[in-house]
């Protein structure tokens, strides 16, 4: 269990107690090491979320923070994730609503929801903790609350080098990691549309040339 030290609590007085009381259930219940109930990583507040991080940085270890859609997850997602958990002891993993994504790409994305999506991302051993960032959060509200160690973006993010500058306030170091995949999950949707359109094509040109025939 790299990074972590069991301790009891015993001897710590006021938030410190608090802190490393919250890291006892954590370690009794597998959530810092990843193996446990999905349902247990999942939480539902930034307060939460925040008394999460404040214990495991009592003993000293490296918090690592991405975020993102999540849809239609693919190998390309799981390799990301494995390689952010690699760059710490503890991986929070922030992931868009369906409302965030529908004003950002239209009314017909997400295609998986987020419960699935949350619960999905859950289940994988290195993923610690999530969250859903909801469409009225503020700008950076996750990660200015994880204030992680190790912040992890994509290289198709597209934050812009004052972002990055300005991020670095909140942040210990900021990893980009490249493209896990070789196709977006936009392009596999645009794959299945293509191939979906091309089906439909050729039957309504068979009920076309049916309708000549019975015509002529």
């Amino acid at each position: 269990m790299q990074g972590f030290t069991c301790i009891c609590g015993v001897g710590y007085k006021g938030s410190r107690f608090i802190e490393k009381r919250e890291v006892l259930r954590m370690q009794l219940n597998g959530i810092v090491t990843g193996l446990c109930d999905p349902q247990d990583k999942i939480v539902d507040s930034y307060n939460e979320l925040e008394r999460r991080v404040k214990a495991v940085k009592t003993l000293g270890s490296k918090v690592v923070l991405t975020s993102g859609s999540w849809d239609f997850k693919h190998i390309g997602h799981d390799r990301y994730l494995r390689l952010a958990r690699e760059q710490g002891d503890f991986l929070v993993v922030g992931v868009e609503s369906d409302e965030r994504i529908r004003a950002k790409k239209g009314e017909y994305k997400p295609v998986v929801p987020q419960e699935e999506r949350i619960e999905s991302l859950a289940h994988l051993q290195y993923v610690n903790t999530v969250l859903i960032k909801n469409a009225d959060d503020k700008k950076w509200h996750l990660i200015k609350t994880v204030q992680p160690d190790v912040l992890i973006i994509s290289e198709r993010t597209g934050y812009s080098e004052e972002d990055i500058s300005a991020l670095k306030e909140f942040c210990g170091s900021i990893v980009v990691i490249e493209s896990q995949a070789e196709t977006s999950t936009s392009a596999k949707l645009r794959k299945i549309q293509i191939a979906l359109l091309t089906k439909v094509r050729s039957k309504v040109e068979l009920l076309l040339k049916d309708l000549e025939e019975m015509a002529s």
